[in-house]
């Protein structure tokens, strides 16, 4: 749990239960970002308005309990849950662009052993993971995510120079991830994923570079 700037606490709680249209996962990996590691050292206005909270927003696992009304998942099934959801609602939403949802639902608790996640997050962003993904690479997927989002906007091309590409950035001043993009990271994930085995069977070097 997350007391404040520097203390991480370590704590015994009741494992949830999952409620009408909730599925609740059985963390297998959880990743740390650089939003973590500046949220453990400064706090977070947004991420951590309320404290004690939960803590770590990038995870994988295994779904342990299906709540009432939930047809689309399954205890059992392999998954990567996304740590927001828009609205759908508010001015922004119904523009097209969640990213910018004023009312965006965020979900901490990556760092622990069960999460419960919200009937909202379930229905947008919980998505099963392709057959032979780690969990560890699936985590990728909200980090991923917000990189695909940044690239379709700024709408690159091959014939564009550095310093436009680095106006560009500066210019749109944010990049939240879209929360709907997750499905998309996860195929992305899963074909680099492939291209990575097959390159390193093919040089027999065990690994793959960028």
């Amino acid at each position: 749990m997350y007391y404040g700037p520097g203390d991480l606490r370590l704590v015994d709680a009741p494992v949830p239960v999952a409620g009408p249209g909730e599925i609740l996962v059985k963390i297998k990996a959880a990743l740390t970002c650089g939003t973590d590691f500046k949220a453990y050292r400064q706090g977070h206005p947004v991420l951590l308005a309320r404290t004690p909270s939960p803590f770590g927003h990038e995870m994988a696992g295994v779904i342990s309990e299906v709540g009432s009304d939930l047809t689309t998942l399954r205890e059992g099934q392999r998954v990567v849950v996304l740590n927001s959801a828009p609205c759908d609602h508010c001015f922004f939403c119904e523009r097209g662009t969640p990213e910018l949802c004023d009312n965006l639902e965020l979900l901490n608790g990556a760092y622990a052993e069960y999460i419960r996640v919200p009937a909202h997050i379930t229905r947008h962003n919980v998505h099963p993971l392709p057959e032979g993904m780690s969990f560890s690479a699936a985590a990728l997927a909200e980090p991923f995510a917000c990189a695909l989002h940044a690239v379709d906007k700024m709408r690159l091309r091959e014939d564009l120079p550095f310093w436009w590409l680095r106006c560009r950035i500066e210019s749109r001043g944010r990049y939240a991830p879209n929360p709907l993009r997750g499905d998309r990271a996860l195929r992305r994930l899963s074909s680099s994923a492939k291209l990575c085995t097959a390159s390193a069977r093919a040089s027999q070097s065990g690994s793959c570079a960028n």
